[in-house]
């Protein structure tokens, strides 16, 4: 595929996510391209399968698709904008982690730095990663935020990786 072509593709990806709100929360497809998959979400929730939003100790979920069963997806990078309504002291900490099949979160994760964007209400999270995810499992970020009422009001996020066929 011609380099203009994927990078429209992608851009579509992105445009989708980014249009997302709460009302709309939506992990999107996989895009598998050259072998690297991506995949976007605004599926923040209070709870891993809770309702949009954080919960009262300022912790929310981003969410992604399962890895497809009998693969392993090794995160390389993670992304994400998110908008709050009270931007101090915003985002403190983020970490992804595994979502076993079960419902469990594996305390298997790697941490990433969180920026606050120049009006003070955004965040943007940017970071490299090196995380295997197993088939059947879920790549989830946890967002730490320093204050519960800071309230993450819209946000996409993305990951980036290789997805091969699980070791034996």
């Amino acid at each position: 595929m011609p380099f203009v072509n994927r990078a429209r593709c992608l851009a579509g990806v992105a445009i989708a996510a980014l249009s997302a709100s709460a009302a709309s929360a939506t992990i999107n497809p996989p895009v598998i391209v050259d072998g690297v998959y991506h995949q976007m979400t605004s599926d923040i929730k209070n709870s891993p399968d809770g309702p949009f939003g954080c919960d009262a100790s300022g912790v929310c979920y981003a969410r992604f698709g399962k890895v497809p069963n009998g693969k392993e997806l090794v995160v390389t990078n993670v992304s994400c904008r998110l908008a709050m309504q009270v931007g101090v002291p915003g985002i403190v900490n983020v970490t992804l982690r595994p979502q076993h099949p079960n419902g469990t979160i594996l305390r298997h994760e790697m941490h990433l730095h969180s920026v606050k964007g120049v009006n003070g209400f955004t965040h943007l999270v940017n970071g490299t990663t090196l995380l295997p995810i197993p088939g059947r499992y879920r790549p989830i970020l946890l967002l730490y935020q320093g204050n519960p009422a800071s309230n993450i009001t819209t946000g996409v996020c993305g990951i980036s990786g290789r997805i091969t066929n699980a070791p034996n």
